[in-house]
């Protein structure tokens, strides 16, 4: 009887486990696969950048030299950027500057950043939107270069990378090979065919398409996840080939990555909540896997004799994956951290899983 029951378990940790591993490995064999991109525009494409902010002065002081930059390097864009009711004298500031042309400084009258959002693309000029957040700081050859893939009336949505700056702190390596795992899966998603993740400070849509979509949305789902929203309901409404992933270099945007474990943590939080809204079945499948087979490795320990077996496993699906986007995004320094954190990562897995389900943390003094 004992013996049956072990079999049991045992089957039971090791198929999520397998499934996870071999989609791992698709995943690998996807981000290997050359992919030709569309050319640069021949000529400057009008384009509107949305940049919502809240309680963002510093991150304002810093980074309007580099909105300018973008704005002299793209002479038909403008740039929108728009409060969401900042109480620590951003808007002020902004106000008492002289700001670059084409730039205007926009106030939204809802609450939330889904609703500055909004308002920003409403109040656009052009045709064509690009989002990005206050915090992030634009390739200089960002978002032009991405356009081009608009061309084709098949694409609806460009998305591309957000990787965390080089910055200081103890556990900056640890956070951004973390938050390589998510740009891998979003990228080998896309290009496997059904995209399922997406980064909304570094998206293109046009303006018809998202403000068509977001009427649609529920105003809670937006609320904690906005831009993985409005990728399943651009999905879900024209399928394969709707979305790209631009991966070269000058379609990317840096960030700061979190300062400490405390905020590490309660951000997971954050967006581990996202997941159990997720109505996409293939994204509640993706996070549904994730959870089981980090379980499935922690029971297995415990369940039978051999479970620890199953741990090599799935530390070489995630080595080999892990290394290939830090040697890709040129953060080699972060992946020094791999094998603490595959020792971890099935722990705090499964504890913020379990968490996001109760919890509802403060996001700029707001419950999401």
């Amino acid at each position: 009887m004992l013996a049956d029951l072990s079999s049991v378990l045992a089957i039971l940790c090791v198929l999520p486990v397998s499934a996870y591993c071999l989609l791992g490995w698709s995943a690998y064999a996807a981000l290997s696969r050359s992919i030709k991109f569309a050319t640069p525009q021949a000529k400057e494409v009008p384009i509107s950048i949305v940049i919502p902010f809240r309680d963002e002065l510093e991150n304002l002081k810093r980074n309007l030299p580099r909105w300018t930059q973008l704005l002299e390097g793209n002479p038909m864009a403008e740039l929108l950027l728009v409060n969401d009711h900042s109480s620590d004298g951003g808007m002020e500031w902004l106000e008492s500057i002289v700001c670059p042309e084409r730039m205007r400084i926009l106030s939204s009258s809802g609450v939330g950043k889904s609703a500055a959002t909004d308002h920003g693309a409403k109040k656009s000029r052009h045709d064509l939107l690009a989002f990005t957040d206050a915090d992030c700081v634009p390739h200089t050859g960002w978002p032009k270069g991405a356009s081009g893939h608009f061309r084709s009336g098949e694409v609806r949505m460009v998305l591309a990378p957000v990787v965390y700056s080089r910055d200081k702190g103890q556990f900056n390596g640890l956070f951004t090979l973390d938050f390589l795992a998510l740009m891998a899966a979003t990228e080998a998603a896309v290009r496997m065919g059904r995209p399922v993740m997406a980064n909304g400070a570094n998206m293109l849509i046009r303006k018809e398409d998202y403000l068509s979509l977001v009427a649609e949305l529920d105003p809670s789902d937006r609320r904690v996840g906005e831009d993985v929203f409005l990728l399943h309901a651009l999905w879900a409404r024209w399928g394969k080939g709707s979305v790209v992933f631009d991966d070269r270099p000058e379609a990317r945007v840096h960030t700061s990555a979190p300062g400490n474990i405390r905020q590490f943590f309660f951000q997971m939080v954050r967006w581990g909540g996202i997941a159990k809204r997720y109505k996409d079945p293939a994204a509640a499948g993706l996070s549904l896997l994730v959870f089981l087979s980090n379980f499935s490795l922690i029971f297995s320990l415990f369940a039978f004799p051999l479970g620890w077996l199953l741990w090599p496993a799935k530390v070489a699906t995630d080595g080999l994956l892990l290394r290939k986007v830090a040697i890709k995004y040129e953060r080699r320094d972060a992946y020094r951290w791999f094998l603490p954190q595959s020792v971890v990562y099935p722990f705090y897995t499964v504890l913020i899983g379990v968490l996001s389900l109760v919890l509802s943390p403060l996001w700029k003094r707001r419950a999401v």
